[in-house]
């Protein structure tokens, strides 16, 4: 369970992912030795996954956004998903209801990193089918931030 205190340290940590023990006790006024605790406990219950740094893509070449319908053998979901995941152009992959089984989301530098990509990786898998992509013109909104409510947080779920 979740309380308030754990909620503002989780919507600090993401807005500020270096940010230490000793600011966060200060900008929530309580002991830094609490906000160690919470932030430990946070961690072991697997409510924090880890602390990955957002890089520019711009700056390292992956200039372009690209979604991928992907229609699959529905027995080989798993091994595709799998193989795609592998892959460092893919950045996320979804399974999803509809003509297509999953949705992929990758960056690369250019038109003919995808054509490498789409020809040389993806259509050559077992179980890939067929394929409809979407290239990004301008990204307006990107946000890794999960937006945090204690009642949701708290609610009971079903054992998966």
């Amino acid at each position: 369970m979740c309380d308030e205190l754990d909620i503002k340290i989780l919507e600090l940590l993401q807005e500020k992912g270096k940010i230490g023990y000793d600011e966060m006790s200060k900008i929530l006024g309580v002991p830094d030795s609490t906000v160690h605790l919470r932030v430990k406990k946070l961690e072991k219950e697997g409510y924090i996954r880890g602390y990955p740094v957002l890089l520019n893509p711009e700056k390292v070449g992956m200039n372009r956004v690209v979604f991928i319908m992907v229609d699959v053998d529905p027995r080989l979901i798993d091994d595709v998903s799998g193989r795609l995941g592998r892959l460092r152009e893919v950045t996320e992959i979804h399974e999803v209801a509809g003509d297509y089984k999953m949705l992929v989301k990758l960056r690369v530098n250019d038109v003919k990193d995808l054509d490498r990509f789409i020809k040389g990786m993806l259509m050559p898998m077992e179980g890939v089918k067929d394929y409809s992509s979407f290239i990004a013109l301008n990204t307006r909104k990107e946000d890794y931030k999960v937006k945090l409510d204690l009642e949701v947080i708290n609610r009971p779920r079903p054992s998966q």
